[in-house]
This record gives structure tokens, sequence and C-alpha cells, in this order.
């Protein structure tokens, strides 16, 4: 997880913390065929000191989620020996 132990002490008197989100919704599927529904996410971080006096920006901390409208779908498979062979030959033989 992208915010585990994720500290932050300020040392101005007033700060800015912006966080931007980007959700996307995935589903793994192993050999044996289970299902995993879950998301995958990232995570960036931006800071700014407010200046009370001029009142562009208001102190705090923001959360902005970007959900993605593509799924991705991950399917474990294995592939047989004699796909691997020809492969490995080709790679050896150059």
């Amino acid at each position: 997880n992208p915010l585990d132990r994720v500290q932050h002490v300020q040392t101005a008197s007033l700060g800015m913390y912006q966080y931007f989100i980007k959700v996307v919704p995935t589903v793994y599927k192993d050999i044996h065929n289970r299902k995993i529904q879950t998301n995958q996410f990232s995570v960036t971080e931006h800071f700014r000191v407010v200046n009370s006096r001029t009142g562009q920006a208001l102190p705090g901390v923001f959360f902005f989620y970007d959900l993605s409208p593509i799924k991705v779908n991950f399917n474990e498979a294995k592939t047989p020996f004699l796909h691997f062979l020809p492969k490995v030959c080709a790679i050896v033989g150059g």
C-alpha cells in the first residue's frame, strides 16, 4: 500500500497537502480458476506552504480520486513444455 506508514510533521504554520489517487479495478484469475477482484492504485503527493495574507489557497488535506473506467484482467496460465522447448532452441540457436 503506497500510503502505509506515511507520516508528515508540518513545520510551517499553514500548509496544504494534496493527494492524487488513481484507482484501477483489477481481476486476477489463477491457474485453478479462482478469481480475485481487487484494485490497483497509485498516489502522488504535493505540499505547498500557504500564506494566510494572500488567501490564494486553503490550508488542509485534500484527496482527489481518479477512478479508471477500464478494468485490467490478469490470467495466470502455464506454458506447455512442447511450446517451451522450441523457444529455448530458438534462443540457443540464435
